[in-house]
């Protein structure tokens, strides 16, 4: 049970009985008696509707008090640092946040192996109705953007393909966003999770804008003086070079490492590498040339009870707009299949 909000409060200085503010904020009498009780918490629309109805602002009825509340989150995270809040499986999960990074929820108060405390930031009700989505396409950010247009808030959390679907399974985020080849099919298993095609792209090769070492294919690679950026181990982009290397039988001479294809093409256009394993996406939109090597789909994960949850809803429906598919296309992703169930997975 949450703790009870300052809804009645307000409600009883204005006068009103809750059956008035049923009628004014278009709700059940039941639904007000709840949201007084601290029986539940009300989506970010309700909540808006309810402040509207009593000429209160949000954070009046349902933010922190003074700053000094603190709540418990699963996750040993850094002391002071910035963190995102969502509600996962009926408890708080929080996840560190980049400095560069503009969303903040709550400031980490102490950490320990079993989890932390935060102090929030802002209203709690609307990291309630946040959707947290993991995964390595850059054009997630895109999209989450425009699925959170309106009520509720959709947040990409930049991770390899191998460090979402782990987070799927320990609850701490609610859609996964995995990358594969194609002939990879999705496997079933007894607790179904659906798989919705996002998008699909080519992964290769990212180099200098003219590409100045004539870097053609995977072969290249072992030249002498060749450098190149590869991804940490468990990432998807990683997995392929890997393999391709194995079936040329060639070793890399030189070779740095990063997290994510945006760093990938950061220090490939900086000049500390010759090529690096990432997608067309992420070289078109830094101006860098690109060598293609796979075709790979870009899958989102969830758990079935999830797939019909409004903020899942709201993810798809942004990823089905013509003008998302424009954009996704003119960054060199294939939207041909986007929003399409293609079965279940681990």
């Amino acid at each position: 049970m949450s703790p009870p909000s300052r809804v009645r409060a307000h409600r009883e200085a204005r006068g009103l009985t809750q059956d008035d503010l049923a009628r004014a904020a278009r709700l059940s009498r039941q639904s007000v008696g709840s949201i007084e009780a601290g029986r539940s918490v009300p989506a970010v629309d309700v909540a808006l509707r309810v402040c509207a109805a009593l000429g209160a602002s949000v954070e009046e009825l349902f933010g922190t008090t003074g700053g000094a509340e603190t709540i418990e989150a699963e996750g040993s995270l850094p002391v002071g640092a910035r963190a995102v809040l969502a509600e996962l499986r009926g408890r708080w999960v929080a996840h560190a946040l980049s400095p560069e990074s503009v969303v903040s929820d709550a400031l980490v108060v102490s950490s320990g192996r079993g989890g932390a405390q935060l102090e929030p930031t802002r209203p709690l009700a609307e990291a309630r109705d946040t959707l947290l989505v993991a995964g390595c396409a850059t054009a997630l950010g895109l999209v989450c953007e425009r699925a959170s247009r309106g009520a509720g808030r959709v947040m990409w959390l930049p991770c390899s393909s191998a460090v979402a679907l782990d987070q799927l399974a320990r609850g701490r985020v609610h859609v996964a966003a995995i990358h594969r080849a194609p002939s990879r099919a999705p496997s079933t298993v007894r607790a179904p999770r659906r798989v919705v095609r996002f998008a699909s792209w080519e992964a290769g090769l990212v180099v200098p804008a003219g590409n100045p070492r004539g870097v053609r294919g995977v072969a290249d690679l072992g030249r002498r003086g060749v450098t190149v950026v590869t991804r940490e181990p468990g990432a998807g982009a990683r997995r392929v070079l890997d393999r391709l290397l194995e079936e040329a039988g060639l070793t890399l001479a030189h070779a740095i490492e990063a997290r994510g294809h945006r760093e990938v093409a950061t220090l490939v256009g900086l000049g500390a590498a010759e090529a690096g394993i990432a997608t067309r996406a992420v070289a078109i939109a830094r101006g860098l040339g690109f060598v293609p090597l796979v075709h790979e789909h870009v899958d989102l994960v969830l758990e079935a009870p999830l797939e019909n949850d409004p903020r899942v809803l709201r993810l798809l429906e942004a990823l089905a707009a013509r003008g998302t598919r424009r954009e996704l296309e003119s960054l060199g992703y294939d939207t041909r299949q986007s929003g399409a169930h293609v079965g279940e997975a681990a």
